[in-house]
Order: C-alpha cells, then structure tokens, then sequence
C-alpha cells in the first residue's frame, strides 16, 4: 500500500490502511514461521491482505477486534499453499515457542546457560498438548491477543485462559524446568505498597 492509499479526502487516515500498518509485520512472522520460505511468506501474506481487505466493512462491524479473522484467513491460505506445493506441513516440536518463552523466563548473560536453558524448555514444551502448544504460540510468539487466539482455534476466551494457563502451570511443574529459579515478578501487593 501507498501512502497516497492511506488517506481518504479530507486527511482522514484511511482505517484499512492503519490495520495494514499495525498488523502486516506480524501476519508475516506467523506465516513465515509455518512455511519457513521468506519469500512465499510474503506472497501468502498478500493474498490473505487482498482477502480480508475485501471484506473488510464486514470483519469490522462483526468482531469487536478483526485480527482473529486475519489470522483465520492466513491459516486457511497456508493450508492451501501446502495443498497446491505437494508438501506436508513440517511439525516440530515448539515452532520457536521454545525460544521466545526462554527469553521470557531468563535473562541470562552467559551463552552456555542461555543454551540449557533452551534445551531444558524444548524438552518441557515438547510435553505439552499440541492444543496447549498452539495457544502457547499464538499468544506468546505471534503476539495474538487472547479474542484472536480464540476465533483463530475455534474455542472461546476463557478456552484460551484455560489452555495457557494449564499449559504454564504444566511447564512449571516440568522435571526439566525444577532447577531454575523462578523469576520474580510485580504482584497487586507491591503495587499496593508503591502507592502509599
């Protein structure tokens, strides 16, 4: 898209354009990390823009927040893209969930514990159920709100609740996970206690 396309008459930012600008890179991401071809990532990511942006008016006045049916349509086109290649989706263990959840438990500054950890995290995820696996990576790799993550798995938000948080409490629980401590965070006390 154009700048030029992103402005109706008047100056008013065009609302097509702005979801295009908020959401592409991540649509490609997603797509990129389920075919693993940079430049078809790209191409799946246009023709599932040229779909939903066709209907666009719809998605709008139906969903309270339209990404869940981007990411439908992306998943659909994928699926189809399979079809047409001849080719059967690769499934491994994590899809990078693996990764970014080490990021997110540890900060740690030396290579070789970073790299354990990791170990130690694919081992424990690779547990997991493929449906909490799924939840896992859409809410915390492709950064899909939990409406989204629900109207992508056809299930409701407190599904999604459900799904991620057995999935942490699971992963918590892990024999691999036992010997790192767990990261302290911010707790409704501590804010009570900033406050006063």
């Amino acid at each position: 898209m154009t700048s030029e396309a992103g402005h109706e008459a008047g100056g008013r930012t065009d609302p097509r354009a702005a979801f295009y600008r908020a959401y592409h890179p991540q649509l490609v991401g997603y797509i990129q990390r389920r075919i693993a071809d940079n430049g078809e990532a790209e191409a799946l990511a246009q023709e599932t823009w040229i779909a939903f942006l066709l209907r666009f008016d719809h998605y709008q006045q139906t969903y309270d927040n339209p990404v869940g049916a981007l990411f439908v349509i992306a998943r659909r086109k994928i699926a189809d893209w399979y079809q047409t290649q001849d080719k059967v989706p690769e499934l491994s263990g994590d899809d990078g969930l693996g990764e970014r959840l080490a990021q997110i438990a540890q900060d740690r500054p030396d290579v070789i514990g970073l790299a354990g950890l990791r170990l130690d995290l694919s081992r424990a995820v690779a547990r997991l159920t493929p449906r909490q696996r799924e939840a896992l990576q859409l809410r915390y790799v492709d950064g899909l709100d939990r409406p989204a993550v629900a109207e992508l798995m056809g299930i409701t938000v407190d599904g999604v609740k459900k799904l991620t948080s057995t999935a942490v409490k699971t992963l918590r629980a892990a024999q691999d996970l036992v010997s790192y401590p767990p990261r302290t965070t911010t707790t409704s006390r501590t804010h009570r206690e900033v406050r006063k």
